[in-house]
């Protein structure tokens, strides 16, 4: 595939076993120019797609991105908020927050713009507000924090201010990383469904929901 001739900001990467959150910038070099890809795509006529890059590297030397440090959260001696285990989600709000959803210690943590804590939501169990064995979180179009929680059988909704808002009930018991779920551009959500095929066994489908988690 070719390379995007413009270099977007890098998600935020958590390394597992109490490794810091690090969010990055990459930008090209000096001089740096888009140069035109001359590999080949062929498809087979079994349908099998067989792409073929040149030997040559497309970056030429003095053409290559940069990866720079914009924030560094986490520490490797210091137990506590920065101290991680687990990270499995990621997402920002309005106003900047950076909002991690711990797995081991099932818990949320929230930073600043600056990488200070700002509060912990959430904990171990089957309260409101506690998480199970949380999969996924992300901020819907309501403006809330939606977290995942299959071993609770439900979606958890979280305000800005770490507050539980409400719940919705959802078919769970089973664990998957990455999430395949989540909001669409239009603000719906789509969760994966168990489904019993007698011929393939147990299997998945996703379903497009609305606001209120009704099928659509």
């Amino acid at each position: 595939m070719r390379p995007s001739p413009s270099c977007q900001r890098l998600p935020l990467t958590a390394l597992a076993w109490f490794a810091p959150l690090a969010l990055a910038a990459c930008s090209p070099e000096a001089g740096a120019r888009t140069a035109s890809w001359t590999g080949t795509i062929d498809t087979l006529a079994s349908g099998r797609v067989v792409v073929v890059n040149p030997s040559e590297p497309l970056w030429k030397e003095g053409e290559r991105w940069t990866v720079t440090e914009d924030l560094r959260i986490g520490t490797l001696d210091e137990p506590g908020p920065y101290e991680f285990a687990e990270i499995i989600a990621l997402d920002v709000d309005a106003f900047g927050r950076i909002w991690a959803l711990e797995a081991q210690s099932k818990e949320i943590r929230v930073f600043d713009a600056q990488g200070r804590h700002v509060r912990t939501v959430g904990g171990a169990g089957g309260g409101p507000g506690e998480f199970n064995g949380p999969a996924h979180a992300e901020f819907g179009p309501d403006g809330h924090l939606w977290v995942v929680d299959p071993q609770n059988n439900r979606i958890s909704v979280i305000d800005t201010a770490g507050t539980f808002v409400a719940s919705h009930r959802i078919e769970g018991g089973f664990f998957m990383s990455p999430w395949p779920g989540g909001f669409d551009l239009h603000g719906n959500y789509y969760l994966p469904v168990p489904r019993s095929d007698p011929d393939r066994g147990f299997g998945l489908s996703l379903v497009r929901h609305d606001l209120d988690l009704t099928p659509m």
